[in-house]
């Protein structure tokens, strides 16, 4: 799904259209009473986040850059390696502000 509607509207315009239901997802998990609103917050945090704009992102970088193909996707993936320092950088917001809002900031900002 993600592959045709990059292939058919453009990589950026999937990445756009992506950024906006993730972050509104990480609210709904944020505002879970229950195990089913929970449920349903982390099915669309799987469907609408990492993995749709990770994939437009490296058609992007894919598509955009012919000579120095390796070095740009090297850079993109150093840039994601920088994922493993998010819990050392969650984890104070979440002793200090408490889970839910913690996601909540990190869906809005």
């Amino acid at each position: 799904v993600v592959g045709r509607a990059a292939d058919r509207f453009g990589a950026a315009t999937v990445v756009r259209a992506a950024v906006l239901p993730y972050a509104a997802s990480l609210c709904v998990i944020a505002s879970a009473s229950g195990p089913v609103s929970l449920s349903a917050g982390y099915v669309l945090v799987r469907m609408l986040g990492p993995e749709t704009i990770d994939f437009a992102c490296r058609l992007c970088v894919s598509m955009w850059w012919v000579r120095r193909r390796g070095f740009a996707v090297g850079i993109l993936n150093a840039l994601g390696a920088l994922m493993v320092a998010l819990p050392s950088i969650t984890a104070p917001a979440v002793e200090v502000f408490g889970w839910r809002h913690t996601l909540i900031g990190m869906g809005v900002g």
